[in-house]
């Protein structure tokens, strides 16, 4: 199989530059929409959250098109930088400066190379290369310089259409489970709103802690069988995959340490701080994850949920300019409505039910 690089391949765009004066929040007939990072979805576009900028900012070949790949070049957050969509449908819009768009060539298929950009190849590549010492930077030549396997044309929609299917089954289930949260806490709330319960902090109650990132110049560190979260795999819910893995050198050299399974986890950096999980194996995290180990009076499975009903408060909390983030502090702070430990493992079987009998 031939490799090429992107570069080769593809037509790198930069963003638009506009003074912050000039954006306007609601649609203008001078304007045009203008995309940036937190449109970059799971699964492509989010066309809400838009500014408008003024169409004389705006270049012809800044005006996205269809196969576009936009790309998040620069963030606060290792875990945003890199993020990438394929644009699907025609958009009247174009995208702002901390993006970058990648236009493929005629003989490449647009599918299979939008979803190279959502494999673990290209994400180790690109945490490799971002850091920076206040803001995670893409440079033009870090892109054009990434190795992607080509095949021939035939072979590469084979594998795009795979990958299309793939994705809408990943797309459903995403549904489903939010659905299912939003149930579960609203059960929660009414549950435990029936009880006698005593408002505590988190730290009088658990214990937390946070991992770390292995030295990246030392190659030995990653790729062994110890699974290493980070805070953007969090939002899975139950954390039973992980995009990279360390090894036990790595965990000798490093903050990082090995959390048992069941173990709550929340997000607290970035876009995704807030976002609360479990681990559903022993996995070891990054810094901008915080496991919280209970202790004997607060049952894991009701501080999940009581941190799952708090989320979006959460996520308000959290401070900070290029990387919002949430403390350790912060969290500990967190004020839990406990009732006895008993009645909070009946909460969570009520909520582990399947049949949901009672609920009202």
């Amino acid at each position: 199989m031939t490799t090429v690089r992107v570069g080769d391949i593809a037509h790198q765009i930069r963003g638009v530059t506009y003074a912050k004066g000039d954006a306007s929040d609601v649609p203008l007939d001078t304007h045009v929409a203008l995309l940036r990072a937190g449109n970059i979805g799971e699964f492509g576009l989010l066309m809400d959250d838009l500014i408008f900028v003024p169409k004389a900012r705006v270049s012809p070949r800044q005006m996205l098109q269809p196969d576009d790949v936009l790309i998040a070049a620069s963030s606060g957050s290792l875990s945003v930088v890199g993020k990438a969509a394929r644009v699907v449908d025609p958009i009247q819009g174009s995208f702002g400066a901390f993006c970058k768009v990648l236009r493929p060539t005629p003989g490449v298929d647009p599918a299979y190379f939008a979803h190279f950009f959502r494999t673990s190849d290209y994400r180790r590549h690109i945490s490799s290369v971002a850091a920076g010492a206040n803001i995670n930077n893409l440079r033009g030549g870090d892109l054009d310089r990434i190795e992607i396997p080509l095949p021939p044309l035939p072979e590469q929609r084979r594998i795009a259409a795979i990958l299309d299917e793939a994705d809408a089954l990943r797309e459903r289930k995403s549904r489903a489970v939010h659905f299912l949260q939003a149930l579960e806490v609203s059960t929660f709330r009414d549950r435990v709103a029936r009880l006698q319960t005593q408002r505590v902090r988190l730290r009088s109650v658990a214990i937390t802690t946070s991992g770390g990132t292995p030295s990246r110049s030392q190659p030995e560190n990653f790729g062994g069988a110890v699974p290493w979260v980070k805070s953007g795999e969090v939002a899975q819910g139950i954390v039973t995959s992980t995009s990279e893995t360390i090894t036990e050198l790595a965990l000798q050299r490093s903050s990082a340490k090995v959390m048992p399974a069941g173990t709550v986890v929340i997000a607290m950096y970035g876009a995704t701080a807030g976002e609360v999980g479990v681990l559903g194996v022993d996995a070891a995290t990054n810094q901008a994850v915080c496991s919280i180990t209970p202790a004997e009076s607060l049952d894991a499975g009701f501080l999940r949920r009581s941190l799952l009903a708090m989320k979006e408060d959460l996520k308000s909390k959290a401070v900070g300019g290029a990387q919002p983030n949430l403390s350790q502090g912060m969290i500990r702070d967190i004020n839990l409505d406990l009732p006895a430990v008993a009645e909070q493992r009946a909460v969570v079987q009520i909520c582990d039910e399947p049949s949901l009998p009672g609920w009202l």
